[in-house]
């Protein structure tokens, strides 16, 4: 059965100096690693879809006649146009980025978001200011939905359709709040490939890490099933962790107890 598998990036280094936490550090490749896993991806001449293909394809359950790439980038950071919009044009590979209204902080950002979109980039929402919307009540989750899509919307003259919660944190109230919205789809942090019947709501995507090896980057692209469930399982339990932080102490006495309710 042949599937998505959308790849997640967050920053790339250019060897700036960086006060970033480690938390993100972790999530920071470097230039010479994004070239190589594209250079990769050419030479494999595995297709790079982009993600309005993606949602059609999954909505009209249609299936892929061989396994395909999408390619997304989180937070809104400056070398989403520094470094990945010239190295994707380079190779023709669409990719769409989600944008943290926040970290937009001059309008020679929003410009540049104007330029890629206009050649063809998607642009979607990575909230208002990247909290994790479990902690939110819903008014705020509301308007981290709502607001973060109409800023971007009319600062790049682009329709956001597209949303990617942030730290992967997201429940069922989420998912209905995101369609209320006005989103036509929302992409999870959760590590797995999305197949023709993909709940819209709930696709799945893989993280690049800066320890993500040029192998480890190739096994995953070939869908290898011992490098998948290795990467599934890691995910699974970066998800319990974070539901649980989550509940209050009595919630947790009881899934000590008597587990997942």
């Amino acid at each position: 059965m042949h599937n998505v598998l959308i790849l997640n990036y967050h920053a790339i280094e250019t060897g700036k100096p960086s006060v970033n936490t480690p938390e993100v550090q972790a999530l920071t490749v470097t230039r010479e690693t994004f070239e190589a896993q594209l250079a990769l991806i050419n030479k494999l001449r595995m297709p790079v879809v982009s993600l309005d293909q993606v949602v059609e394809a999954i909505y009209k359950g249609k299936r892929w006649h061989r396994h395909v790439l999408a390619i997304t980038f989180d937070g809104g950071n400056e070398t989403d146009y520094e470094v990945a919009y010239p190295l994707l044009k380079h190779y023709s590979f669409p990719a769409a980025f989600f944008i943290t209204v926040q970290n937009q902080t001059s309008p020679e950002s929003w410009a540049q978001y104007r330029k890629m979109a206009a050649a063809g980039f998607l642009l979607g929402s990575h909230t208002l200011s990247g909290s994790n919307l479990l902690k939110l009540p819903g008014p705020e989750l509301h308007k981290e939905l709502t607001e973060s899509k109409r800023i971007i919307e009319a600062e790049t003259g682009t329709e956001v359709k597209y949303l990617s919660v942030p730290e992967g944190c997201y429940n069922r109230e989420v998912m209905f709040a995101t369609e209320d919205a006005g989103y036509e789809a929302m992409f999870t942090s959760t590590v797995g490939v999305n197949r023709w019947n993909a709940h819209l709501y709930q696709l799945k995507r893989w993280t690049i890490h800066r320890k993500t090896t040029l192998k480890e980057f190739e096994n995953m692209l070939h869908r290898n099933p011992r490098e998948l469930q290795l990467r599934q399982m890691q995910s699974q339990v970066h998800d319990s962790g974070v539901k649980l932080m989550h509940r209050s102490p009595f919630q947790k006495i009881k899934h000590f107890f008597f587990g997942e309710k």
